[in-house]
């Protein structure tokens, strides 16, 4: 048996919860592949929008959630996902 919760707009999620508020200690950062060294941001910059780096590094306890998230919600109970746009197969 499924359960199936429906918001309303006004019921959606403005932040989203972040768990490196209430670690006891920081999560090691991701190491990069080739130097084994600590990613910084600009690491992340070639692949990752500047958005997305700033919600993965902050230890905020409560990240808004940009209005632009990549969901929208459909007609009734459907949803559907916008993925990225303007992409080319290599």
């Amino acid at each position: 048996m499924q359960t199936k919760i429906l918001l309303d707009e006004e019921q959606m999620p403005k932040k989203w919860y972040n768990i490196q508020a209430d670690l006891k200690s920081p999560l090691d950062p991701p190491l990069h592949p080739k130097t084994q060294k600590p990613i910084g941001p600009e690491d992340l910059a070639a692949i990752f929008p500047m958005e997305l780096i700033r919600q993965e590094v902050s230890t905020d306890r409560h990240i808004d959630i940009p209005e632009e998230s990549g969901m929208s919600c459909g007609s009734g109970d459907q949803a559907r996902y916008i993925g990225p746009t303007g992409l080319k197969n290599s």
